[in-house]
């Protein structure tokens, strides 16, 4: 399996998350779409290494759309937190 075919597999896992990234503090917010979960919110180490990850998906893979890297990489904090 291709690093682009994780990533998308893991983004269509988390089809009903919504993730809002702002780079200019950093924070990083992890939201369920369903309002089942509470919020999962990322900031200082935590938020500068999501960003890190995000930026080198971007260059290994510039052709896949923004929504679906920031979901591929907040799937680790929706399954360890979330279940």
């Amino acid at each position: 399996m291709h690093l682009e075919d994780v990533v998308r597999s893991d983004a269509a896992l988390c089809e009903l998350v919504e993730v809002e990234f702002d780079s200019s503090l950093p924070t990083v917010l992890i939201r369920d779409t369903t309002g089942f979960n509470d919020f999962i919110f990322l900031q200082g180490d935590e938020a500068l290494t999501f960003e890190a990850q995000f930026e080198a998906l971007q260059w290994q893979l510039p052709h896949v759309n923004y929504d679906v890297l920031l979901k591929h990489l907040a799937k680790p904090y929706v399954e360890g937190i979330w279940g």
